[in-house]
């Protein structure tokens, strides 16, 4: 039972979204949104910009709408 109930939970999550922060890998700050498949997380969109706010501005409206659509 405790098997089932931790495969339910996993499938349960499938589709659900998130927002990471990559600092690292740009020059700027970058704000990748995701989504989760059924083995590892896709990346919808990433926003890049000078201006960080802006960009964590618009990362967090695009998450906000997708989340309304489920």
């Amino acid at each position: 039972m405790k098997v089932l109930s931790k495969i339910n939970q996993w499938f349960g999550n499938i589709g659900t979204y998130r927002l990471t922060i990559d600092r690292v890998s740009f020059k700027y700050t970058a704000f990748i949104v995701e989504v989760q498949g059924l083995v590892s997380w896709h990346i919808v969109k990433t926003f890049i910009h000078e201006d960080e706010e802006y960009a964590h501005l618009c990362a967090k409206e695009l998450l906000e709408s997708l989340r309304e659509k489920i």
